[in-house]
């Protein structure tokens, strides 16, 4: 769905007008999270929906809501709480295991290669988040 709608007025994945840190702050957490796939923190299980977990990131980690990407002052004062919280060892591994706990609880078929693509599933694994906050 996303790549039928690249090239659409307001639909590109990287506007002009967007501010950097959001994309920081993604980059970070897919940093975070391979490292704790890499100490064992994390079981390699998970790893086929490691983008499940990051997209529970902002969600567990932050109570506001995600600001628009081209408004520098709203997204700094979103992202920047998030990535201190990604630098501290212990928060950054209890924010991924809570992702790792709502992604069982929502008995996703994590092991179903079609599934993990589908939007039924997004919506299943954020349907078992339940304001989990880190």
């Amino acid at each position: 769905k996303l790549a039928e709608n690249i090239g659409e007025p307001g639909r590109n994945l990287f506007e002009p007008d967007h501010c950097f840190i959001p994309y920081y702050l993604s980059g970070l957490a897919y940093y975070r999270l391979d490292s704790l796939f890499n100490s064992g923190d994390i079981k390699k299980r998970f790893k086929k929906v490691r983008f499940y977990l990051i997209m529970l990131v902002p969600l567990i980690a932050s109570s506001e809501t995600i600001p628009p990407l081209n408004s520098r002052k709203k997204a700094n004062k979103y992202c920047q709480p998030i990535i201190n919280k990604l630098n501290e060892p212990d928060k950054c591994k209890k924010i991924f295991l809570t992702s790792v706990d709502i992604i069982v609880r929502s008995n996703a078929a994590i092991d179903d290669k079609q599934s993990l693509k589908s939007r039924a599933m997004t919506d299943q694994i954020l349907e078992a988040y339940n304001g989990e906050y880190v």
